[in-house]
């Protein structure tokens, strides 16, 4: 049985019309895909001007106030993170100190020399981060901010597609496996992965076709662009009050383009994550952290 190629079919050579037809699939799929760049310019247009209405961040990095450390001597040496004094009544009692944001360095390190004059041994005092303590103000997930200041930003996006297939369950295994914070700083970042799925899905989408999801500077570092912006805009604030430290606030240079002149802690003690005597009392659990009441991405 003698079978016409394909690209025979139609053919209309005497009248030198068209020699192929494509089939209706690819009519379908053109007709498809055109549908899905509307639907998703429409949405990336909304997003976008939710973001240009959206107020700037810049206040989480420009705050005097800080989360700070008292190590205190004791029978039992305990160290506290401390979030203002102002916002807590507690008596220090029990060998640790439990207080609330301090408003500054200068009320850090005067709540100490109280502290002294009362006499409570105290150590030292360490200024963690800028702003509020929250769940990622710690030497075990500082120190991971440190030591992963370059692959981050990869390893939380690559994570964040298993949150576009999967939802948040994917997305925090994958954030536990490849990065290792603490869970309740892995809740934080999962908290921010599944905000931006919500609030800039189509912004992010819209960069990553037909944009430069991440471009790069002459530095070598990632350029903040729309979904980044979006991301810093929309859910940088609940992001920060959750995780209280982040990259910028712990004074950590990262693989994002930023205003470090504006942005980047400057009073953070460097390498304090490092100290011995802190990663031993973090692992015994003497520690010591109210919930800060504050509010940046990551």
């Amino acid at each position: 049985m003698h079978m016409t190629p394909i690209w025979c079919l139609n053919r209309r050579d005497y009248q030198g019309r068209i020699l192929f037809r494509p089939p209706r699939v690819v009519y379908v799929l053109i007709v498809a895909f055109l549908v899905f760049v509307v639907v998703l310019y429409v949405g990336m247009r909304i997003q976008q001007a939710e973001v240009d209405r959206a107020p700037s961040t810049i206040d989480l990095f420009t705050t005097s106030k800080v989360c700070g450390m008292i190590i205190l001597v004791n029978e039992t040496k305990i160290s506290s993170v401390a979030v203002s004094k102002s916002h807590n009544n507690s008596q220090e009692t029990g060998g640790f100190v439990s207080a609330s944001t301090f408003d500054d360095v200068d009320s850090l390190w005067s709540h100490a020399d109280e502290l002294k004059s009362s006499g409570v041994e105290v150590d030292d005092a360490v200024v963690a981060n800028c702003g509020t303590c929250g769940q990622c103000s710690n030497p075990h997930d500082v120190g991971i901010y440190d030591d992963t200041k370059n692959t981050l930003t990869g390893d939380a996006k690559r994570c964040a597609y298993r949150a576009l297939i999967g939802g948040r369950g994917p997305s925090t295994d994958c954030m536990r496996k490849n990065v290792g914070f603490t869970d309740s700083c892995n809740e934080c970042w999962v908290d921010n992965i599944m905000c931006d799925m919500k609030k800039c899905a189509f912004v992010c989408m819209w960069n990553e076709i037909f944009g430069r999801q991440f471009g790069h500077t002459s530095g070598g570092k990632e350029i903040l662009n729309p979904c980044k912006t979006c991301d810093e805009k929309r859910c940088g604030r609940a992001f920060t009050n959750c995780a209280g430290a982040n990259r910028r606030r712990s004074g950590i240079i990262s693989d994002i383009a930023r205003d470090d002149k504006n942005e980047l802690c400057t009073v953070a003690d460097d390498g304090w994550w490092l100290r011995d005597d802190l990663a031993m009392d973090w692992e015994s659990g003497n520690w010591r952290m109210s919930r800060n009441s504050g509010s940046g991405g990551a």
